[in-house]
This record gives structure tokens, C-alpha cells and sequence, in this order.
């Protein structure tokens, strides 16, 4: 293998590498994307799936009070019927209809028609001969029949529990008490399948009774594909609904981060390949700036990368506190949605109480313990179920979860919660408190709503009194979670009435608190909520797992590219160095503005109080990072620019890059500390502006010097090395130096002679080297016009030709001439043109040389000169020896 394949070959292998990395990189952020769209898909499907759940329990609760009360000794009227489902109704829009069967018929029915086909489509449907149906009577689990076709060709179920005397399965059978419900509106709208375009295509299916039913909706395939789907269910008691799906656009198949991974592989391999290839290629240093300012160009360089993993790694730990907290998020919201679920399932029996109150508003107190029982059979979670006639409590079931003594207790008046009771007669707005300690010293949740009779609309005249339920707090608390052991998470709870947050009575309230890092959910239920704070035991997840890998890649690629970057540094100009470094700088300074909370904490623990000076150091240095690289970029391309066709540099005066240099670090030094120090810059200006006025008054002449020297860096009429005349030639020379107030011009004698740049703003400039660095110059002589101009010619061109040795800046391109300018008094005035260089030396030197060589060149011709033009004449007396001397390469030498 040739040296010279070595690099090539290098090079490509570094990059190939750190593309493999790049691209690892990219599909782990994918797989982590993937991931969180699942994590945030199932936790958005099962809330939705959990508050379905919650909204059916409650709709279906109805039947437990309405079991009750068709088996409350006298069989209810119809109208007492249509009192007690009239608030069931209202609070649950998705009701269509409830129901009673006996005997094969339908005997109630609310909202009640005479449209006796309604009827019959309940007892063809509850009636016939349908498996579920007799498994629901034997087993005594309720049945969902459907899906059926109403009325109004809106699809539904009707949902039917079996009817025993006393609710007692070994008793006789006495029919079944229902409910028909539409399946988009209890199911699909709120799982957002009504929507024009969903966000997640969905599949459904149905069990009853563990069986399923012939009932489905969306792509079954969902349900039996083997690719990533998601999944939950959809429970009330006795029916589950089985729900599969996937985000309607597909689960994502680009990394989000993908262009910055790509911009950083890229990046990165191009550093890591130029490295290569400069080190396998043995470059060598060739006149390139000081290794010292190369040496620290290339630390910032691995410092910088060092950083910039630093930052990744920052980043990267902040996405695992913040996947952990989501992760615990989702969990808490999933167990609280479940218990809202479960307590809403609970509270049931507070509706179908006061569905109850409303139709017998006199009942005995037989009948409210017989009904009581029937709920509490139903709901072992509750404690204790109790009534308030006007306000004082009057009844409670079982007789011994109160203490006597609160009997006859007014609720607006003396519990604690009066004025909540009191609030709650005139919204209508049930009231959740406690926890409440009973007599068997168990606590539990009060739960107490307002009664109403007529039409139900909150009024003192319509109040009957309150109907309350006491739930279990453990019951409560274990449906969170916080009864297994070993906990994973700390946790505390309270409880927000009205809005307004109580004391903790579980855990730490400071777990609550606005800048505490512990995640929350609540338990909301009408007119008050229950709120779940929690973190984990062992503290959040602070440290990303691929923290190592990432530093293992990245020390070695900063080492790599700040060594290649050396080599690379110490071949290049000292302007475009000095901008690596600027970019450099000022790359560094937005690190450590990004790290500023941990360093201003690493500064201050030293003790010294330093660590105010923090920030404003950190714009102070960001700001003269970027006012250095400014600079660095005008010093690099537009201080020095090509001038012209023959690729020469020209330079900007010195007056212009320090005016310039110095306006950049001030505004930079100003913009720092209005950021740091709250500086007003509108203050500063004005101040500025007085000052100025008054220096202005006392120097003026210097001042117009002054702007007059901007005015010409500006325009630029010459530059550093031009030859310039000034006034018609009067003043002549090259210009050496332009400061702030003069301009120093070098003569050929030479002399220095210093301009007030005022005088060259109003000066008539001719500028010699321009547009080309040669200038044209002349030498002018009387030959009688008897003379050839041939002859003449070619002596003069043989001059130049021989000058040329002792004039370097003489030019033999573009080629010299001779012209007869004037001709008078029988003489020809010859004018011999020719070209010079203009650099160090002016055309001086070469007039000289050549009037010099054709004063003794025109003899050996045989040509007489006449150097006063009244009297000099020309006489042509031995041609073959002058020709003989006119055809001689060196007749300046045979003059000798």
C-alpha cells in the first residue's frame, strides 16, 4: 500500500465509524421515541377507557336503588317510579331509558311513553330467548343484550340485572330492572371515534359474563397482530369491553432528533477524518503561525468537546428524570383514574338515596333500612348511610355507626362542615369530608348531598334535608395502591373542597408544596376532589444509563479532533487561527452559560462569596468572545483584500481597524453589562452625547482630522504602498502609514512628509498605482529634424533594454515607446515613454538611468543633441560609423 492510500484509507474508515455510531445513535432515539408515544398513547387510551368505565358504573348504579326500590314492600308507582330514575336522567344524558320487566312485560318505564312498540322492543330483547338472559337469572349477574336498533336508528344495548325478592337468589325470581344506553355516545365519542379524523384507529369488542358477544367495532386484526398495539378495557359490572389500537398516523418511523444527530455525526466525522488523514499523512508544518497559538487553538478544541458531551450528557439525564417522572405520572393518574372509577361506583348509592328520597319523601324508618341494607349489600365499602331530615340527622343504617348523641344534630349549624352543608343547599353542590373518625374506630370519607324535591332545582323551599354515605379511607387508600408493601413510592394525600386544598392527612403535605419534585393526581368526584402526591422512595432517576458509552465515545473523538485540528492549526494564517479561536471562545462562553446554575453552586461553596461575580464574568467573556471573533473575521477578509489583477493584498489603514476594533469591544463590553449589571444603555448614550459635545467645542481640528481619516479608510481613494500626488504634484510619494489624525507619505530622495488627513479629504489625489501597481513615465529630447525617426527610435528602445539591468522596477511589459510630441524651429521634440513598477522604489531612479544612458548613447550614434532648443543642432556626418555604433548590443559599453 503507497504512503499515499494511507491517509485516504484512514480518513474514510474514522468517518465510516463515526457514521455506524451516528446512526446506532439515531435508532436508540427512535426505539426511546417510540417508547414515549407508547407511554403517553396508553396513558391518554387508558384515561379515556378509566372515565368510561367511571360515567357507565355510574349510569348502571342507577339499578341497584331502583332494585331497591321495586322491592320495598308495595311495588312503587308509575309516577313514584318516574320520580325516583327523574335525577338518574338528568346527571346522565346517555341514558336512553330505564326500565322494569315482570312477568314477560314492561311495567315502568322512564322517561314513560304510550308508544307501546318501545315496549315491545325491551321485551323482545329482554324477553326472548337469549343465552345471556338465563345465565343472568341463574347465576344472578347481569346481562347486556345487543347491539339493537332504537327507534330514532341510533344503535345501542340494553344492560338488565335479575330481580329477586329481597334480593335474594334463592328467593323467588321477579323479572329484571334495566337501562338501554347508545353505544357512540357511551362508548365511541368518548374514545374520540366520532371525531373526523381520530387519533387513534381502534378496535373494540365485548364479553358479558366472560363470554363475548356478537358485537364489534373497527379492525379485528388489532386484536391478533403481532406488532406493538395498545390495549385496555372497559369494566362495569358484569360486562367487559376489550379495546386494541394504534395512533391513527402509525407509530412514528423517524428519530425526532434525527437532524441533530445528523448534524453532529457529520460534524464529528469530518473532524475525526480530517484528523486522520493529517496525522496518516505525515503533514508538516510550513510556515503557519506559533505552535503556541496553535497548541491553543487545539485545547479549545478538546475542551469544546468535552463540553458539548457534557451537554448531551446533561441533556440526556434530564430526559431519564423527566421519562421517570412520566412513567410515575402515567401510573399515578392510571390508579387514580381507577379510583375515581371505583369511589364513583361507590357513590352510586348517594344518587339512588336520594333518587329514593325524592319518591317516598315520608318514608318510614323501616323502609329507609330495609332500602339501606339492599345498598349496603351491594357496596360492603360503605360504612354507614344516613339521612338528615331539614338538616338534622335523623336516620342511619347500621344503627350503631353513629354515635347517638349526634342524632338530632343540625348540619348547618353545628359540624364543622356548616357552612359547607349551608353552601351546599343553596348550589346543590354535594359536599366530601373527613376523614371522619366512628365509634368502632375506623375513618372514613363523609359524602353528603342535598335533597330536593319538586323539580329538583337547588331552593330552601324544595330542601328535604341530606343524604350521606361514609366510605371506608382504607378501602380508599389500598385502591391507590398504598396498602402494598413494600412501597416504591412516598406518598401523601388530601382533600380540596370547593377548590380549596386541606391539610395532608396521609404523608408529608410538603410533598404538595410549588417547587416540590413530586408528581400529583386527584380523585374528583362533584364538588370536591381527592389529590395524590407521590415520589419514589429511592429518589428520582438522575443519571442516564448510556452516560458511560457516551463519554467513552467522546473523550476519544475530542482528543482525536483536537490533535488532527493542531496539525491543521499550524499550517493557516494567523487572522483565520485567530477566528477558530473567537468561534471557539464563544462557543465555550454559551456552555458555560448553559452550566451556569452548577458552576455559580461550585463557586459558592469555595466560601468566598464569589459566586455573584459569576454571571456577570460569564458575559463578560461571551461578549468579548464574540467582539474578538468580529475582529478576527475583518482582520482575515476585509482589512486585507486582493487590489487588483496582479493578486497583491491591500491593506486597510490603521485608523479604520482601530476605530473599528475599538467601537466592536465597547458595544460588546456595553451589551455585557446591561445583561449582567442591568446597565441602562439609553443613560449611558445620553451621557455619551454630553460628553461628547463638549470635547467636540475644545478639539475641533483634531476631530475633523479624525473623522476626515474615517472617511478615507471608508472610501479608500489609496492604500498602504500607493504612490500618490497631491495638489497637481506638488506633494509626491508612497504612503508608508495612516493613523487617526495624518497620513505619512515616503518620497524617492527620500523624505517622510506628514498630511493632516483634513488636507487629504480636500486634496485633488492622484493615485499612480492605480488601477495596476506600474505606472507610466517619460523622458522628453531635441533631435534636428534632419535626423530619421528611425534612427532616432531605435537608440532610445536599445536604451531602455540596457536600463533595465540597473533598474529593477523598470518594466519591458507593457513595451516602451516613441512619439515625436512637437516639432519647432526645425527640431523634433522625441518623447521616449516607458513603464515602472511602483512598489518601494518610484520612477526616479529609472528617468535618471535613462537620460544618463542616451546622453552617451546618442554620440556613439553619431546624433547630436540639442539641449537648448534656439541653438542645439543635430548633424549627421560619418554614417557608416555611426550606423556601424547605432547596430552595436553594448555601444553603451564601447562609449566607456
Amino acid at each position: 500500500m503507497t504512503l499515499r492510500l494511507k491517509p485516504i484509507l484512514a480518513a474514510l474508515v474514522a468517518a465510516l465509524l463515526v457514521c455506524a455510531a451516528g446512526l446506532y445513535m439515531e435508532r436508540i432515539d427512535l426505539q426511546r421515541a417510540i417508547e414515549r408515544q407508547a407511554d403517553e398513547a396508553a396513558a391518554e387510551i387508558e384515561t379515556m377507557t378509566s372515565r368510561i368505565s367511571r360515567d357507565l358504573t355510574q349510569n348502571v348504579g342507577v339499578l341497584q336503588g331502583v332494585s331497591a326500590l321495586m322491592d320495598s314492600g308495595t311495588e312503587a308507582s308509575q309516577e313514584a317510579f318516574g320520580s325516583f330514575v327523574a335525577p338518574h336522567l338528568r346527571e346522565n344524558p346517555s341514558i336512553r331509558r330505564i326500565f322494569v320487566v315482570r312477568d314477560g312485560r314492561v311495567t315502568r318505564v322512564a322517561p314513560f311513553t304510550t308508544v307501546r312498540g318501545v315496549s315491545e322492543r325491551i321485551e323482545a330483547r329482554i324477553i326472548a330467548s337469549d343465552p345471556q338472559i338465563e345465565r343472568a337469572r341463574t347465576r344472578n349477574v347481569p346481562a347486556m343484550v345487543g347491539p339493537a336498533t332504537f327507534v330514532d336508528g341510533r344503535v345501542g344495548f340494553f344492560y338488565a340485572k335479575p330481580l329477586f325478592e329481597n334480593s335474594d337468589p334463592a328467593r323467588a325470581f321477579r323479572g329484571f330492572t334495566g337501562l338501554s344506553f347508545e353505544i357512540d355516545e357511551a362508548v365511541l365519542c368518548p374514545l374520540g371515534q366520532c371525531a373526523p379524523r381520530p387519533k387513534y384507529q381502534l378496535a373494540l369488542r365485548a364479553f358479558v359474563d366472560q363470554q363475548p358477544i356478537d358485537w364489534r367495532h373497527g379492525d379485528q386484526a388489532l386484536f391478533d397482530g403481532t406488532g406493538r398495539k395498545l390495549t385496555a378495557s372497559i369494566r362495569i359490572p358484569g360486562v367487559r369491553f376489550e379495546v386494541a389500537g394504534v395512533p391513527s398516523g402509525g407509530w412514528l418511523t423517524a428519530a425526532p432528533e434525527r437532524w441533530l444527530i445528523r448534524g453532529l455525526t457529520l460534524a464529528l466525522a469530518l473532524a475525526v477524518s480530517l484528523s486522520s488523514f493529517l496525522v496518516f499523512g505525515g503533514q508538516r508544518r510550513r510556515g503557519g503561525v506559533s505552535r503556541s497559538l496553535a497548541t491553543t487553538a487545539a485545547i479549545f478544541v478538546l475542551m469544546l468537546g468535552a463540553g458539548i458531551a457534557a451537554v448531551v450528557d446533561r441533556w440526556q439525564n434530564a430526559g431519564s428524570l423527566e421519562a421517570a417522572r412520566d412513567a410515575a405520572q402515567a401510573e399515578l393518574g392510571l390508579l387514580a383514574s381507577r379510583s375515581t372509577r371505583d369511589v364513583t361506583q361507590q357513590l352510586a348509592a348517594v344518587t339512588n338515596l336520594a333518587a329514593f328520597v325524592t319518591a317516598k319523601p315520608n318514608m318510614t324508618d323501616a323502609e329507609f333500612r330495609e332500602f339501606a341494607q339492599r345498598l349496603r349489600r351491594e357496596s360492603p365499602e360503605l360504612l354507614s348511610i344516613r339521612l338528615a331530615r331539614g338538616g338534622k340527622i335523623s336516620h342511619a343504617e347500621p344503627a350503631d355507626s353513629i354515635d347517638p348523641s349526634l342524632l338530632g344534630t343540625d348540619l348547618t349549624r353545628g359540624p364543622a362542615e356548616a357552612a359547607l352543608n349551608a353552601a351546599s343547599i343553596e348550589s346543590g353542590i354535594p359536599v366530601l369530608a373527613g376523614p371522619q373518625r366512628l365509634p368502632d374506630g375506623s375513618e372514613a370519607f363523609v359524602y353528603r348531598r342535598p335533597v330536593f324535591l319538586g323539580d329538583g332545582s337547588p331552593s330552601r323551599e324544595r330542601f328535604w334535608g341530606f343524604v350521606t354515605v361514609l366510605i371506608d379511607r382504607k378501602v380508599v387508600l389500598c385502591k391507590l395502591g398504598l396498602c402494598e408493601q413494600p412501597q416504591r413510592f412516598s406518598t401523601a394525600v388530601r382533600l380540596a373542597v370547593n377548590g380549596e386544598p386541606r391539610p395532608a392527612f396521609s404523608g408529608d403535605d410538603a410533598m404538595f408544596a410549588a417547587d416540590t419534585d413530586a408528581v400529583q393526581a386527584s380523585i374528583r368526584v362533584p364538588g370536591a376532589r381527592i389529590d395524590i402526591a407521590a415520589r419514589p422512595v429511592d429518589g428520582w432517576v438522575t443519571i442516564s444509563s448510556s452516560r458511560w458509552i457516551l463519554w467513552a465515545i467522546a473523550l476519544p473523538a475530542a482528543f482525536a479532533a483536537a490533535g488532527g485540528l493542531l496539525m491543521l492549526f499550524v499550517n493557516m494564517r494567523g487572522p483565520q487561527l485567530k477566528i477558530w479561536i473567537g468561534v471557539l471562545m464563544g462557543l465555550g462562553g454559551a456552555l458555560l452559560a448553559l452550566f451556569s446554575g452548577e458552576l455559580t453552586q461550585a463557586v459558592g461553596a469555595l466560601g468566598f462569596g464569589l459566586e455573584r461575580f459569576v454571571w456577570p464574568a460569564k458575559m463578560t467573556f461571551l461578549a468579548l468572545a464574540i467582539a474578538f471573533t468580529i475582529n478576527a473575521v475583518l482582520a482575515a477578509y476585509v482589512w486585507e483584500t486582493p487590489d487588483g489583477a496582479d493578486d497583491q493584498m491591500m491593506r486597510a489603514p490603521a485608523i479604520l481597524r482601530s476605530f473599528v476594533a475599538i467601537a466592536i469591544y465597547g458595544l460588546a463590553l456595553l451589551w455585557a453589562a446591561a445583561f449582567a449589571f442591568g446597565l441602562s444603555l439609553q443613560g449611558v448614550g445620553l451621557t455619551s452625547g454630553v460628553v461628547g459635545i463638549v470635547i467636540g467645542i475644545a478639539v475641533q481640528r483634531i476631530i475633523l482630522d479624525f473623522f476626515s481619516g474615517v472617511m478615507i479608510g471608508i472610501e479608500r481613494p489609496f492604500a498602504i504602498g500607493d504612490w500618490i500626488e497631491i495638489s497637481n504634484g506638488s506633494v509626491r510619494g508612497m504612503v508608508t502609514e495612516m493613523t487617526w489624525r495624518t497620513t505619512t507619505l515616503r518620497t524617492s530622495v527620500p523624505d517622510y512628509i506628514t498630511v493632516p488627513n483634513s488636507v487629504l479629504a480636500q486634496a485633488i489625489i492622484c493615485n499612480r498605482s492605480r488601477p495596476n501597481r506600474w505606472t507610466e513615465s517619460s523622458v522628453s529630447v531635441l533631435i534636428d529634424m534632419a535626423v530619421p525617426f528611425e534612427r532616432v527610435e531605435t537608440v532610445m528602445l536599445k536604451v531602455v533594454e540596457f536600463a533595465r539591468a540597473d533598474v529593477p522596477n523598470l518594466l519591458l511589459e507593457p513595451k516602451p515607446s516613441v512619439v515625436i510630441a512637437d516639432l519647432k524651429d526645425g527640431q523634433a521634440n522625441y518623447k521616449l515613454s516607458f513603464f515602472v513598477e511602483l512598489g518601494e522604489r518610484s520612477d526616479g531612479k529609472a528617468r535618471g538611468t535613462i537620460q544618463r544612458l542616451l546622453q552617451r548613447a546618442f554620440p556613439i550614434a553619431g546624433i547630436e543633441v540639442a539641449w537648448n532648443r534656439s541653438e542645439t543642432r543635430i548633424a549627421d556626418k560619418d554614417h557608416s560609423v555611426r550606423e556601424h555604433l547605432a547596430e552595436q548590443d553594448d555601444f553603451p559599453a564601447a562609449a566607456e
